[in-house]
């Protein structure tokens, strides 16, 4: 328009005419893989998550795996920081009860020792002071005959449990939504065994349906998302115009 209002005016506006090219754009992840999830997951503002997605709206399957991706990830930070602390104590209590076996008497035991058999009864360094002050406070716990505090082991059931929370492998029916639904089953089930024969066939009916409307849809029609998706790529397009006409 602009090049055409120049040549009615005795311009040349041909000269600045240009060619737009439509540059398809090609999202970044797949719907549905654990790539997509993690970028869901990590992303920070809108601008992150239409990237992502190229415009799926909030309450898609990949963005409810997202938000339960996150929960695992504070998950996974709380059950590595516990399997750090709990080894520790394990080798504490190894090499404390190693010095004890060795009945040396306390008046020779080096600072390192001293530091080990207090650090087995879960005194931190800060509070040891010097050789002299770690001595005094080992004297002390052999006069009270305080035992060292217990502690639970890091186990291999703890090692599975923490394994299988970083393959972050999420399913819808790992989300709230999903949980919620396989309760919503369990009540359907029940509702069934007290029905009439009346309402089953009115029921058989409508599951029929159902199958008929789920057999016609592709693989790749996915409702609302893919309408947005459809949008991300025009807004894309309309961008593209804009910057070429700048």
């Amino acid at each position: 328009m602009n090049c055409y209002f120049l040549t009615q005016n005795g311009y040349d506006g041909a000269v600045l005419r240009v060619e737009v090219k439509e540059v398809k754009k090609a999202r970044l992840t797949v719907p549905h893989s654990k790539e997509r999830i993690e970028m869901i997951a990590k992303a920070t503002t809108h601008g992150q998550l239409f990237c992502a997605t190229g415009g799926a709206h909030l309450t898609s399957n990949d963005m409810l795996a997202a938000f339960e991706a996150k929960i695992k990830e504070v998950e996974i930070k709380k059950l590595e920081q516990s399997k750090k602390e709990r080894q520790f104590l394990k080798k504490c209590a190894l090499e404390g009860n190693e010095i004890l076996m060795n009945n040396k008497p306390v008046e020779e035991l080096s600072a390192v020792e001293l530091e080990k058999l207090l650090l087995m009864h879960q005194i931190p360094k800060s509070k040891m002071g010097n050789k002299h002050e770690k001595l005094e406070k080992w004297k002390e716990i052999l006069q009270s005959k305080k035992h060292p505090p217990s502690f639970e082991v890091w186990s291999s059931e703890d090692e599975a449990n923490l394994n299988n929370l970083q393959k972050m492998e999420i399913k819808l029916e790992d989300t709230e939504l999903g949980r919620q639904a396989t309760v919503e089953k369990i009540k359907m089930n029940a509702a069934i065994n007290a029905m009439t024969v009346k309402e089953l066939n009115y029921l058989e009916e409508k599951v029929r349906s159902v199958k008929r409307m789920k057999t016609e849809k592709t693989e790749e029609d996915w409702g609302v998302e893919t309408e947005l998706n459809k949008y991300g790529t025009r807004f894309c397009k309309n961008v593209d115009v804009a910057e070429a006409s700048a």
